[in-house]
């Protein structure tokens, strides 16, 4: 092919690069057999130009729901118009075949000669026994060509099988599903098993799941309970969420890697198809055969009739009151002060004290005598003046 064309350029390291020659798309890169091929009438132009190439990795990892790779370019020539990085499938060297899987271009013009372009790669379309390369493409002057750069395939452990006992869902009750799953092992396993209940319209493996899908009902499985990547759990669906199936939908039971980061993992994606059916719960009546409990019998107070005891009722109490067949309560005798009736002790009043007074019966209290100051009567006693200073 490139034997006939009339003008090619080779872009990047000596090393490392592919040919172009005008006439064809990034979509078809010929290889460098061929660019290398001789034509005396018509040589190919070739320039090369040492731009550089970096990026956050060079792994693809089957684990991953989407591998997020991104690429840097710099000492892009001054003409670049684009920096087109696709990813190919390759040999066993690690050199593109034709046909890439997918393309990521940005347009120039590129005033500083740095360009970034990211490629999303789901984990899923990598093929653990095939290889595969970047060509980092830069588009000048109508020529395109780039740096090839060999990318590892990291291969996941995971092999996640999933079970479900009697996969159907009751529209008109509760439904209890027993999961059990194994080969849930790889990288995702820190992150647990987030196990749902899904309309096919909202989730099914391999869709990232979305922050606000409403499921069915849902639990987790933390790594703790996962055991040489086996788990075992239950998802109940209550009656009043089964009501509102559209049962012209389908719904699965599925697992996924949980929590935010465990989303970016694909490699826990499992599902298993659930049946729908109606069955309105059913309420047992009381058998025939069961015991009878007898009700219990009213109390009967003062009433005596002949298939029940007689309770009498209890004597009202007397007071001052001596009915023949009763005992009779004698009232107290009121107390008596001064009053010496006949029949009742007397009290004799306490007598008054008399102070200067001296009755026939009362002792005589004598008048204390005044004392005299500087006066010698003849029935007292004579204080002596004092001696003068």
């Amino acid at each position: 092919m490139m034997a006939n064309s009339s003008r090619a350029r080779r872009y990047g390291s000596a090393s490392a690069s592919v040919l172009l020659a005008a006439s064809l798309s990034l979509g078809a890169l010929p290889s460098v057999a061929a660019a290398n091929t001789p034509n005396p009438d018509n040589p190919p132009v070739i320039t090369v130009y040492n731009y550089k190439v970096e990026t956050n990795t060079r792994q693809l990892k089957t684990a991953l729901r989407l591998n997020k790779i991104t690429f840097k370019a710099s000492k892009l020539p001054a003409k670049t118009t684009a920096f087109a990085p696709a990813l190919h499938e390759a040999n066993h060297r690690g050199f593109p075949f034709l046909n890439p899987i997918q393309t990521v271009r940005v347009e120039g013009p590129f005033k500083d000669g740095t360009a970034t372009a990211t490629h999303y790669v789901p984990g899923s379309l990598i093929d653990p026994a095939k290889n595969y390369s970047f060509v980092a493409n830069i588009i000048v002057d109508g020529y395109g060509g780039g740096q090839v750069l060999r990318m590892d395939v990291v291969k996941d452990s995971a092999a996640p099988v999933l079970h479900v006992d009697s996969p159907r869902l009751n529209t008109k009750g509760e439904t209890v599903l027993k999961v059990r799953g194994t080969g849930y092992t790889g990288e995702a396993t820190p992150h647990g098993v987030r196990v749902v209940v899904s309309d096919t319209n909202v989730w099914v493996p391999g869709r990232f799941p979305q922050t606000g899908m409403r499921f069915v009902a849902e639990v987790t499985v933390p790594a703790s309970q996962i055991h040489n990547g086996a788990f075992e759990t239950e998802v109940k669906v209550p009656a009043d969420v089964a009501t509102t199936l559209n049962t012209s939908h389908k719904y699965i039971a599925g697992t996924m890697a949980a929590g935010v980061e465990g989303a970016e993992y694909g490699s826990f994606d499992a599902q298993k198809p659930l049946e729908l059916f109606a069955q309105e719960p059913v309420v047992s009546a009381v058998p025939t055969y069961a015991p009878t409990v007898a009700p219990l019998p009213e109390a009967t107070i003062g009433v005596n009739p002949t298939d029940a005891p007689t309770v009498a009722p209890l004597p009202e109490a007397t007071v001052g009151v001596n009915p023949t067949d009763a005992p009779t309560v004698a009232p107290l005798p009121e107390a008596t002060v001064g009053v010496n009736p006949t029949d009742a002790p007397t009290v004799a009043p306490l007598p008054e004290a008399t102070i200067g007074v001296n009755p026939t019966d009362a002792p005589t209290v004598a008048p204390l005598p005044e004392a005299t100051i500087g006066v010698n009567p003849t029935d007292a006693p004579t204080v002596a003046p004092l001696p003068e200073a």
